[in-house]
């Protein structure tokens, strides 16, 4: 067992590496992928803080509000300083450019995604949390004509509620 986990450590310290090298090289995109890989290889609250800021920087205020906030819960009194401040800061600042969106279908069992990427099956047990700005919302099911619609999303808004209407 204690060579699987040397095994993973050593699998998410290449992830890890080569995602600071593509951030330095501002290939966020590339960057996030890597820093994800690593935190699924070999789980440490130090990795957030790599992610939120990769986040960030794509304008993914949702995924850095996320990361900053598990980097924050999971790093305690782990935490360095410097990171702590930043990170705290950080958080402040998103959490403005941030909403909770509740969605809601009319048929249970439905797909339901937030600009092509699926957030859950309906009905959704939780707001999902998004950036502001524009988003598509759609829901599918097998054998109904999927349903979509477009939601304008304010920052630091306290309730946005959308509602698809899939046709049996």
């Amino acid at each position: 067992a204690s060579s699987a986990a040397a095994d993973d450590v050593a699998e998410g310290r290449a992830h890890f590496s080569k995602g600071v090298s593509l951030f330095r090289d501002k290939s966020y995109s590339a960057a996030l992928i890597e820093f994800n890989a690593a935190y699924a290889a070999a789980p440490s609250f130090r990795i957030q803080y790599n992610i939120a800021q990769t986040c960030s920087e794509l304008h993914d205020y949702a995924c850095a509000y996320k990361a900053f906030g598990k980097f924050l819960t999971d790093g305690g009194k782990d935490i360095p300083k410097d990171q702590l401040k930043t990170a705290e800061s950080e958080s402040k600042r998103l959490k403005g450019l941030v909403s909770n969106v509740t969605i809601t279908v009319n048929l249970a069992g439905a797909d339901v995604a937030i600009d092509d990427v699926k957030v859950g099956t309906s009905p959704l047990a939780e707001p999902v949390l998004v950036s502001a700005g524009r988003h598509t919302i759609s829901a599918s099911k097998s054998g109904l004509p999927q349903t979509r619609t477009a939601l304008d999303v304010p920052g630091g808004a306290d309730r946005i509620e959308a509602s698809l209407e899939l046709a049996e």
